[in-house]
């Protein structure tokens, strides 16, 4: 099993996910299962498409920290 990891400090959700993605598929071509654990700062439905998108055959579990 191959495991790689990514993240992206940018502050746009856009740039963070294209970010993070770019350094993912730098590491594994076609992932089976991407893991994805994100700010609440970030908007969670463009995260949930770009991954969609980017990984289509992929099973996507992701979450967020909590705001209190």
């Amino acid at each position: 099993m191959d495991v790689a990891t990514s993240f992206s400090a940018f502050h746009s959700s856009e740039q963070a996910i294209s970010d993070a993605i770019r350094k993912l598929n730098m590491k594994i071509a076609n992932p089976k299962l991407v893991l994805a654990y994100l700010s609440e700062h970030y908007d969670e439905l463009t995260i949930q498409a770009r991954l969609a998108e980017a990984y289509p055959d992929s099973q996507i579990l992701a979450c967020t920290s909590c705001k209190v």
